[in-house]
């Protein structure tokens, strides 16, 4: 890991990561965390803030060719995770000194920007960072029967992630970013289920990603029935939360669907002048960091 105060790489005790990571994310467990080790962060970069002898600040940077990001218009992407700080050491600024570090080391090897999901944007934007996006919260406003067979909606294997790489990039709901076929494999064993629904065609037209406790992290359709569709053969977990805003829009029109706030928000931090530009110019949709 680099050590922020120390300016250098230093040797870390991953026990210590992880003691960490679960106090400030108490919706993981031990084998979430593991899985993120083996997936996520298993090229990440880890930065750490060594106070007082003692751990007190994390962050990761995954970069975009990591997580299988390609076809970027800023070509060096990098991915922050992570964020967490020991609560009795909390509130004297030492996670923004690690945020800090990352984006100057960023900078300096020439990358583009920093991505990040947050449920607390106005901590980001002292540091820079820009709001680039809001997911939105929905909930049905009747129940759905749960549906054990349907002719539309399948479990996806292995051999669908092709179909699935080609439906994300060509609708690009999710951003500007294009998924390689590696992320969908990586996704698939990551994920609890991915389930898919193929339109008249047999082509795809939704998908829902499903973490193993059953919450939905990603839905993506061409249309709101799509989403009830899925919801009652997934038994979706509600409220769920979407970040295309074509599909916002077509849930917002549809009165089965009913808005319940403002879910994580997707925020920039641009490094070059062209990608200053780029945001300010075309304000660019970066909804698909719900997986970071």
């Amino acid at each position: 890991a680099y050590d922020v105060v120390a300016d250098t790489k230093v040797d870390i005790d991953l026990g210590a990561i992880k003691k960490l990571w679960l106090e400030a994310f108490p919706e993981d467990d031990e084998a979430a965390f593991d899985s993120y080790c083996e997936g996520r962060l298993a090229d990440a970069e880890c930065f750490v803030c060594i106070y007082q002898h003692e751990l007190t600040s994390i962050a990761f940077s995954i970069t975009s060719n990591v997580v299988g990001i390609s076809h970027c218009h800023s070509e060096t992407v990098n991915f922050i995770v992570g964020v967490a700080t020991e609560e009795k050491w909390r509130g004297r600024g030492l996670a923004s000194v690690v945020l800090r570090k990352i984006a100057q080391q960023a900078q300096l090897c020439g990358n583009n920007c920093l991505l990040l999901s947050t449920y607390i944007p106005q901590f980001y934007a002292k540091l820079g960072y820009q709001e680039a996006a809001w997911h939105r919260l929905w909930r049905l406003r009747n129940s759905v029967a749960k549906c054990q067979n349907s002719e539309s909606v399948f479990a996806c294997s292995e051999s669908d992630l092709a179909a699935l790489a080609v439906y994300y990039n060509k609708h690009k709901q999710y951003g500007w970013l294009e998924r390689s076929l590696d992320y969908w494999g990586w996704r698939f064993k990551d994920a609890g289920k991915i389930y898919g629904l193929k339109n008249y065609e047999g082509q795809i037209s939704a998908y829902a990603i499903l973490n193993k406790g059953n919450e939905c992290e990603e839905l993506l359709s061409d249309t709101s029935q799509g989403v009830v569709e899925l919801i009652k053969v997934a038994n979706l977990i509600d409220p769920f939360e979407i970040g295309s805003a074509k599909l916002n829009d077509k849930l917002q029109q549809d009165t089965r669907f009913e808005g319940v706030g403002l879910g994580s928000c997707q925020m920039i931090l641009p490094l070059t002048e062209r990608c200053r530009y780029e945001h300010s110019r075309s304000g660019v949709n970066l909804s698909c960091l719900d997986n970071w």
